[in-house]
């Protein structure tokens, strides 16, 4: 209980302190319910009575009400401000590959040269950095993923292990790694699966390894039809173009000039003048005779890959239509809930309530998947849409409806208010403890890897949680929609609210610091949705606030209407009833008048005249509630709504509005990121040594696999040079060589006097290999060098490779991350372990046709970029320890990037390029979900501990860890530990090379 009276207005706080005193029992279902006489129907001679609450309206409790109403307004307005500012000030501070990259959407189907992109942007605009041409491959990327999450499942529950119960035959395993047909024959000689299992197994239950099996084949056949198709059609069409310029000016010249809006670029019809500026007039806009759909790109982690090849019209069609699905969901269980209030079955559909609260989350992610967003933002947006309808509708609204339709004047009975507190506190305490307890995943952790078969299923027990913003931004949202729908009722939501988030708060930066999987970085359009439903709650509270005191003390009494009756007739009429009458006695009683208070049901909604009801306060407090929503309706749809509404017009029509904040430059004082002694005011170019920039590389997620998967041709970054004795057969001694380093034998040249080159793909795959030479004593003069990673023009053109620095990945391969291999051999996860380009079932077609490409034409000086990682390591150092690393006095003086046409560029085969690329001196950051806790020992050492020829796993099955648990008889097998050389693949289509 609150002093003064605020115990809430449900509980008639102007009568709180005499509630004693008159013989109520405070919290007592209808204990303030009294009966009064009916005027007219005492006048008819009816025996019918009207419930009375003897509960004035408090002004005091409006007044507090609508200040805290005023008062979060004002906080949402400043939330507006602080928080653009902020996101304003971090796209300022860290220059990123969205801030110089252009997006183009709807490139012909012919437009797949990088270099013809090149040169058309770069004629306008000024220099281009990289060109980004993405085809559409979605589906075919995405089932390569599949495929090798299921290999990797087939090989962490033992069908390389005889003694297993999921053994299945090496021919058969190697059919399907090859992806040729599988013989069924040979799961029949040790999986004999009875009728009625093989039924079970037709819905998806007791699936084994023969099972599996069966799906990897009919995943094998759909990705060669793919394929197939695709080649035959002359290769993959172009999906989107990702243009990157060397300066934030070019990228937004562009935007003004090309960018056009979403129906005139369908029709074809150039972008009108009036909105270009009169020096760029004169710039031709079509490339190809195809008017552009230019925009600004999201940042490369935000990109879906796999959903590239669904056109923008179908995937607008198919959020459509699993939007309307969930709203139909949402209407039906809706619909039951008020359907079994109005049987009466009240304590059904609180349960039908609390079990729709659990399930329809899941049913929305559910249908949210199904939907293909090309960026993670579209997709948590409209995952947060559906979270928001279905929980807001569930906890409060149909919980409103059903009162306000059956049984309104039980707003202010205990039971109501009682069952509104307790969704209230268990929103503090049991929502973030099952979120909490779940996210610890005891039984993974501590209960299952007891039973696991394999070190690699034991090390995913200890992986991170998966989670999404969106639902996360839906609960906060959820706390805040009940405590306003029901504040008036009940002040102590306010309490009960800052409660909740306050726990919410706490568990969810603890899951997000420690047990929750890494998220992929999104921009801050889900904040502005979360804002905008803040400000819709808030209009929201304003109208049900409205009507919850234009319908006070939810009676059935006039309160300004009395009468005064014969008290010797009244018991005469009503019998000894009458004696239990407010203010009734053989004298005289009082009579009163009918009211509705119910407006709804009247059509009425903020608008309205004051009600015969209405005493002076509640006429008053209801008046300043219609303007004060009036007010605010006005405000945040010219704010908010008509912001957005107005910049969706302006994208239809027109194109993107222009970015009116300056460009990123160099700052004066040398305290501030980027600053550069000499180069103070001008602006920061894309390939400067001290920008961070991922580059547009193809990648996908694939749940079941640790590590992000590359989805495109990786070039060949170091080569390790040797000498060995001359050999007298160079293709024996390739093979030999082959063998002993775990490298195809087509990455390898030898010379006649015995001078080796063996080409890698990153530096953990190079530093593995210079070990391994280092180890055999008869090669001298190892090293390990640079390869030129930059095309030059004229050869590049004829080129189907792909160019482009490790750096400009998303993440950092490390020789000590192991994953697993198709063999189930823990390999040291490299770039080409987990890129989806060298698996082996491609290896039939010209793969260049089926995957995207990407070209960086322009990178900084790999010495200046060095410097730069160890400046910044210092700094760190100095930052977190208090000490401080030798660093080196700076790099060489500034060399200026030449262009590519410029300098004499040669492929890896031609000798070293003058501008070489820059390794990865980062921390090793691979996108790991969740990592494994000291307490899970690490997986056993592979006696192969490379996996190196052109595909990620390699030709012919590395030998097999040295102990692995069996299956049922508890035995253990002992592994041949003898290396076994890759068998040569076989040469891959002139055009690739």
């Amino acid at each position: 209980e609150i002093s003064g009276g605020y115990r809430g207005t449900a509980w008639c706080p102007t009568k709180a302190d005499g509630l004693g005193s008159a013989g109520y029992k405070y919290g007592q279902g209808d204990t303030r319910e009294e009966t009064v006489a009916w005027k007219a129907g005492f006048d008819a001679g009816s025996k019918e009575t009207l419930s009375y609450r003897d509960c004035p309206f408090n002004q005091k409790q409006a007044n507090t009400d609508l200040f805290t109403t005023i008062i979060f307004f004002l906080f949402i307005m400043a939330l507006e401000k602080v928080q653009g500012e902020v996101a304003e000030a971090i796209d300022e501070a860290m220059q990123t590959a969205q801030d110089y990259t252009i997006e183009v959407e709807d490139p012909g189907e012919n437009d797949k040269d990088p270099w013809e992109w090149k040169n058309f942007f770069e004629e306008r605009f000024g220099p281009v950095t990289a060109v980004t041409v993405g085809v559409k491959n979605g589906r075919l990327i995405k089932i390569l993923g599949e495929r090798k999450a299921m290999l990797r499942s087939l090989n962490m529950i033992g069908w390389t292990n005889d003694k297993d119960d999921d053994f299945i035959a090496e021919e058969a395993r190697t059919q399907l790694i090859n992806g040729d047909k599988l013989d069924e024959g040979l799961l029949q000689q040790t999986h004999e699966i009875p009728g009625w299992k093989q039924t079970l197994q037709g819905f998806g239950l007791l699936q084994d390894s023969a099972c599996a099996c069966r799906k990897l084949d009919k995943l094998n056949q759909e990705i060669k039809e793919n394929c197939r198709k695709k080649v035959e059609a002359g290769g993959a069409e172009p999906a989107r173009v990702y243009v990157t310029f060397e300066l934030e000016q070019s990228q937004r010249d562009c935007l003004e000039v090309m960018s056009v809006g979403s129906i005139l670029a369908l029709l074809d019809i150039k972008k009108p003048d009036m909105f270009v500026k009169d020096e760029h007039k004169h710039i031709e806009k079509e490339f190809n005779g195809n008017v552009l759909m230019v925009t600004q790109a999201p940042e490369p982690e935000d990109l879906l890959w796999e959903n590239m090849d669904v056109e923008p019209i179908m995937v607008f069609a198919l959020s459509m239509l699993y939007t309307t699905i969930g709203a139909c969901i949402v209407m039906v269980l809706g619909g039951i809930v008020i359907g079994l209030t109005f049987a009466g079955q009240t304590a059904l559909a609180g349960y039908t309530i609390a079990f729709s609260n659990s399930a329809l989350p899941t049913i929305m992610k559910t249908l949210n998947s199904f939907e293909p967003h090309p960026t993670v933002t579209q997709q948590q947006g409209s995952l947060l849409f559906k979270l928001v309808l279905a929980r807001w509708t569930i906890s409060a609204i149909v919980v409103y409806a059903v009162t306000c339709i059956r049984e309104f004047d039980s707003w202010a009975t205990q039971p109501k208010i009682a069952g509104i507190m307790n969704i209230m506190i268990a929103d503090i305490f049991v929502s973030p403890m099952i979120r909490f307890f779940t996210g610890l995943k005891i039984p993974q952790r501590f209960i299952l890897p007891a039973f696991a078969k394999t070190q690699e299923s034991a090390n995913m027990l200890y992986t991170g949680s998966p989670w999404q913003l969106a639902e996360r931004f839906s609960d906060m949202t959820k706390t805040l929609f009940i405590c306003f729908f029901y504040s008036s009722l009940v002040p102590y939501a306010y309490f009960f609210a800052c409660g909740a988030l306050f726990m919410n708060y706490w568990c969810d930066k603890y899951m997000l610091l420690r047990r929750w999987q890494y998220a992929p970085k999104i921009d801050a359009d889900i904040v502005k949705t979360t804002r905008m439903h803040m400000a819709l709650i808030l209009i929201v509270h304003n109208i049900i606030t409205l009507h919850f005191f234009a319908g006070w003390p939810f009676d059935e009494v006039n309160h300004e209407n009395k009468y005064d009756i014969d008290g010797a007739a009244a018991v005469d009429n009503y019998g000894a009833t009458a004696r239990n009458f407010t203010e009734c006695d053989l004298d005289s009683c009082t009579a009163y008048n009918a009211a509705e208070k119910e407006l709804w049901g009247k059509g009425l909604f903020i608008v309205f005249s004051s009600r015969g009801y209405f005493n002076e306060d509640q006429e008053t407090a209801v008046f300043m509630y219609q303007t004060m929503t009036i007010i605010m309706v006005v405000i945040i749809c010219v704010i908010y709504f008509g912001r957005s509404n107005f910049n969706e017009v302006f994208k239809l029509f027109v194109g993107v509005p222009q970015d009116t904040t300056d460009v990123a430059r160099r700052p004066a004082d040398p305290e501030k990121e980027y600053f550069m002694k000499g180069e103070e005011g001008k602006e920061i170019k894309s390939t400067a040594s001290d920008v961070d920039w991922n580059a547009y590389i193809p990648e996908i997620n694939v749940p079941g696999l640790q590590f992000t998967q590359l989805a495109t041709r990786l070039p060949e970054w170091h080569k390790i040079t040797f000498t060995m004795q001359p050999p007298q057969d160079i293709e024996a001694a390739r093979e030999m060589l082959g063998k002993e380093l775990y490298l195809a034998t087509k990455k390898i040249t030898i010379s006649e006097d015995g001078d080796v080159v063996a080409e890698t793909c990153g530096t953990a795959e190079a530093q593995i290999v210079e070990e391994k030479a280092l180890r055999n004593g008869t090669y001298t003069n190892v090293k390990l060098e640079f390869n030129d990673v930059l095309p030059k023009k004229e050869k590049a053109k004829d080129s189907e490779k792909a160019w482009f620095t490790e750096n400009n990945l998303s993440w950092t391969a490390n020789k000590h991350l192991k994953c697993l291999n198709a063999y189930g051999v823990a390999v040291p996860a490299t770039y080409r372990q987990n890129s989806l380009y060298y698996d082996p079932i491609l290896s039939e077609f010209t793969k260049h046709m089926l995957f995207s490409r990407c070209m960086v034409f322009i990178a900084p000086d790999r010495q200046d970029v060095e410097h730069m990682h160890e400046m910044r390591k210092s700094e760190m150092m100095n930052r977190f320890t208090g000490t401080t690393s030798d660093i080196p006095d700076g790099p060489p003086a500034p060399v200026e990037e030449a262009q590519v046409d410029d300098v004499n560029l040669q492929f890896a085969e031609e000798g070293t390029s003058s501008v070489e690329m820059s390794p990865p001196v980062a921390p090793p950051s691979p996108a790991f979900d969740g990592g494994i806790p000291d307490v899970m020992p690490p997986p056993p050492p592979a006696a192969a501990s490379f996996d190196g020829g052109d595909g990620g796993i390699p030709d012919a099955p590395p030998p097999a860890p040295v102990r692995r648990p069996s299956g049922n008889n508890g035995e253990e097998a002992e592994a041949p530990v003898e290396e076994e050389a890759p068998v040569e693949e076989e040469e891959a289509p002139a055009e690739e090379e």
